[in-house]
């Protein structure tokens, strides 16, 4: 019979690798497509920062606004 501490170990060794490719990639590129939502960037034209301006950008204009109504 295994001890309580080799079970553990094997729980940690089968959900560690499922975490670290969860976290690489779900949650990190999740976040950084929010950062980028916050800049405003040409192909030619240096970053710019927008912050929540461009929600409101999205949301205020009354030909754009009928896709962000709920």
């Amino acid at each position: 019979m295994r001890t309580d501490k080799s079970r553990k170990r094997f729980v940690f060794l089968c959900v560690a690798p499922a975490t670290i490719l969860f976290f690489l990639f779900m949650i990190l590129p999740t976040l950084n497509v929010f950062r980028m939502s916050l800049y405003e960037r040409g192909a030619y034209s240096p970053n710019e920062t927008l912050g929540l301006k461009n929600s409101s950008i999205c949301c205020g204009t009354p030909s754009s606004s009928a896709p962000c109504r709920t």
